[in-house]
C-alpha cells in the first residue's frame, strides 16, 4: 500500500512540474505589464521554492487562464518576445 502512495504522490509530481513549466514557457510571451504573474525566474526555482505541492498546483490552476489571456493579448498588440530592459544587459553591467 505505501509503494502505491509513493508512485502516486509521484506521479502527481510529475504532472504538477509538468504544468509548471509549460506556464513558464509562455514567460516571454505575456504582456509586459503581467510578467509579475511569475512569481519565479524560472519553473525549476518555484519548485525548489519549498511550497506545498498542493499550493503549486493551485498556483498553477489560477495562472494558466491569465497567462493564457496574456499572451492573446499580447499576439493583438504585438508585444511578444519583448524582454525586461534589465534583461538585455550582461550582469555587471551599469545600466545609465
Amino acid at each position: 500500500m505505501l509503494i502505491k502512495a509513493d508512485e502516486q504522490n509521484a506521479t502527481i509530481h510529475m504532472v504538477i512540474r509538468s504544468q509548471l513549466q509549460e506556464i513558464y514557457s509562455y514567460c516571454n510571451q505575456v504582456r509586459p505589464a503581467d510578467r509579475d504573474i511569475f512569481c519565479f525566474a524560472s519553473a525549476e526555482e518555484h519548485m525548489r521554492s519549498g511550497s506545498p505541492m498542493a499550493a503549486i498546483q493551485d498556483w498553477c490552476s489560477d495562472t494558466f487562464p491569465a497567462v493564457f489571456a496574456s499572451v492573446s493579448l499580447a499576439a493583438k498588440e504585438g508585444v511578444q518576445h519583448n524582454a525586461r530592459i534589465q534583461d538585455y544587459f550582461t550582469s555587471g553591467e551599469a545600466i545609465t
